[in-house]
């Protein structure tokens, strides 16, 4: 089917993407199979080596005029990247796709009746399983992620800040980074300026933080989202079953030192109460580090 793109569309869909053909192919046709129509579709190639993922993106345009295709000349990294497909949104609504996750055909519809039903939410998420590359459910990750996140909900904005500031990474809390977002409360977001307050380690749980401050999260119990597991992630750096003393060290600082950066992202009236309940922060987090290594999952 071919489409035309809306002159205004209602909902981008940013797709920051590096040499992950297959991949892609199996996100984009995820995405232009979605019930909800008032789609652009903004894919930026962070400098891919060859030309595999450019093909994979003019088959789809070919047959899909909602879609733009970025090359970067150059890889700047993948926040660079983000910001990228940010800045070239112009819909009431944005989100951004990954290429190694799943989405199901009502993803977006659902996400953005509930946008539009939830005036007072910054952002709209849905129950999600996560399963194998090759689409195998993990029961282990994230059981009760539905019900960890119907706490931020409702709330006032301090309790529902500190709820998701104590809770687990484990939760899958940050996942909520790929859900779908109003557009206007992004207007002249930097992740530049973000890093410099957050740094890299748990950047998507600290941006999450962020936009929680601006209203509670408008949540389905649909289940319309695949986390990818097991393949190589950011979050799974040292977290193998090695007792490497120094490397337990090594994380260990980098947990402490995400755990304040929440400070830096806090509302000045915020940060009483974060420094306070920091201590229990950090032993979580060791204790959740010191949990998994006894476990020795796989991934």
């Amino acid at each position: 089917m071919n489409f035309r793109r809306d002159s205004v569309p209602r909902v981008s869909i940013g797709m920051p993407v590096y040499n992950r053909p297959q991949e892609l192919r199996r996100a984009l046709t995820a995405i232009v199979e979605q019930t909800y129509p008032h789609l652009e579709i903004i894919v930026s190639d962070n400098a891919s080596p060859g030309d595999d993922v450019e093909k994979v993106v003019h088959e789809f345009m070919s047959r899909d005029g909602r879609i733009q295709y970025y090359r970067q000349a150059e890889n700047y990294g993948a926040e660079h990247n983000f910001q990228f497909v940010l800045d070239k949104a112009t819909g009431d609504y944005f989100m951004w796709a990954s290429d190694d996750d799943w989405r199901e055909p009502g993803f977006v519809e659902e996400l953005s009746a509930l946008l539009t039903a939830h005036p007072e939410s910054p952002m709209a998420f849905c129950n999600f399983i996560a399963v194998l590359e090759t689409g195998e459910p993990v029961r282990h990750y994230y059981p009760d992620f539905y019900s960890k996140m119907k706490q931020f909900t409702r709330n006032p904005a301090l309790v529902r800040r500190l709820l998701f500031f104590l809770q687990s990474g484990r939760g899958g809390k940050a996942n909520l980074f790929y859900g779908l977002f109003r557009r206007q409360l992004l207007d002249g977001f930097s992740f530049d300026w973000f890093i410099r307050k957050s740094g890299r380690f748990g950047m998507d749980m600290l941006f999450v933080f962020w936009i929680l401050g601006k209203g509670p999260l408008a949540l389905s119990d649909k289940c319309l989202y695949r986390c990818t597991v097991g393949n190589k992630k950011f979050y799974q750096d040292g977290t193998g079953t090695s007792w490497n003393m120094r490397a337990v060290l090594k994380k260990s600082a980098e947990y402490s030192n995400y755990a304040f950066r929440y400070l830096l992202v806090a509302d000045r009236g915020e940060r009483l109460f974060l420094g306070m309940l920091l201590p229990i922060k950090v032993v979580l987090l060791a204790g959740g580090m010191i949990r998994r290594r006894l476990e020795k999952r796989p991934f």
